[in-house]
């Protein structure tokens, strides 16, 4: 086998890898979003009674989703980087390059960002009744 051809198939292998790791990602944040938000129900129901509209309960829900998964994901992007600095860890895992880091971090907001619009979008339109009823 020549080197060219061990190359190729070790970047078909991280490519795959990393496709495997998104949807992953994808259908955690899809589950959590959707637990999160069934968590919520009466607290929509309370507004939509007080009075809020399809708006205003879009807004909350993306502002409330989003705030803690874009702590959640710097919060793991700078203990990444501090333990990378502090445990010499680069042995097991390679050097972290810090692009790559913060492109991560903010494809991982955008998703979940993404995510939880459609989310907010989907419960900010139902009814009292049937919030109440599940």
């Amino acid at each position: 086998m020549n080197e060219s051809s061990g190359k190729s198939s070790d970047t078909a292998i991280v490519i795959i890898a990393v496709l495997l790791i998104g949807l992953l990602l994808l259908i955690n944040a899809s589950a959590f979003t959707s637990s999160w938000i069934n968590s919520k129900k009466s607290e929509i129901a309370a507004r939509r009674i007080c009075g809020a509209d399809n708006a205003d309960i879009k807004r909350r829900i993306f502002k409330n989703h989003f705030l803690v998964c874009a702590t959640g994901t710097l919060i793991g992007f700078v203990l990444t980087f501090i333990l990378n600095i502090l445990i010499d860890v680069s042995f097991y895992i390679g050097i972290i390059n810090w692009a790559a880091g913060a492109l991560t971090a903010i494809f991982l907001i955008t998703v979940s960002s993404i995510i939880s619009y459609v989310e907010a979008a989907k419960y900010s339109r139902e009814q009292v009744v049937t919030l109440r009823r599940e």
